[in-house]
């Protein structure tokens, strides 16, 4: 029974939290079959993302800066006329050092860089990746950018709009799981669970779906014959 009101007191918890909770876009991690997961919900993601990473060639580290913001800028503001593409903006890098500077250190790679993930809903073209793919591919390499500002272009990646809010559903899972486990074994050992208070984890299926599971542990121990 202890495991039971456990249960219950998570799903109360969960769905409290998700009552008020905000937009949260993740990304999902690259596909992985080495770690299945007992426990989970397969679903099309909810965007296609492309980043956009913008660099500068000027020397001057103050030079960088501005090209960096304006030319970020002006892609952000060119996107917001398109309606099927949604900005999310990525973090910026700034290092204070010049180009001339940089480049005599050994481990030098890049100066100064900025972030632009560009979004496109897959419930628009019912899951097809590839027209989403093909739509800010298009979109971003119509962008010029001025001065001596260049924009590079990620792979896709498949992105939730806050998978938070999947989490009472995962626990009623987890708790019919275990219940399943128990009727099986015809034991009423001692469960005992870890990491259900882990975030909820998201990682790419295929080329438009993703798992959304909780890592999450679970032992038994049965009553000797």
């Amino acid at each position: 029974m202890k495991i039971i009101r456990f249960l219950v007191l998570l799903l109360l918890a969960a769905s409290m939290a998700s009552a008020g909770e905000k937009s949260v876009l993740v990304f999902a991690s690259g596909y992985d079959n080495s770690r299945p997961a007992a426990v989970s919900i397969l679903q099309r993601a909810d965007y296609a993302s492309m980043t956009v990473t913008i660099s500068s060639g000027q020397k001057e580290a103050v030079d960088q800066f501005q090209e960096l913001s304006l030319a970020r800028q002006a892609l952000i503001q060119e996107a917001k006329k398109n309606p099927n593409i949604l900005v999310h903006i990525g973090p910026v890098s700034l290092s204070p050092e010049s180009r001339s500077s940089l480049s005599k250190v050994a481990s030098y790679s890049s100066g100064s860089d900025a972030t632009v993930h560009l979004l496109y809903s897959l419930a628009e073209n019912k899951g097809d990746v590839f027209q989403a793919a093909r739509a800010l591919a298009a979109f971003a390499k119509g962008m010029k950018a001025s001065g001596k500002a260049s924009y590079h272009l990620s792979p896709i990646r498949l992105v939730v709009d806050t998978p938070e809010k999947y989490r009472s559903k995962l626990l009623r899972m987890i708790f019919d799981d275990i219940k399943q486990a128990r009727l099986l074994a015809k034991k009423s050992g001692k469960v005992m669970l870890t990491g259900l208070d882990h975030p909820v984890l998201v990682r790419q299926a295929d080329d438009s779906h993703v798992e959304l599971f909780i890592d999450y542990a679970v032992s038994m121990e049965l009553p000797a014959e």
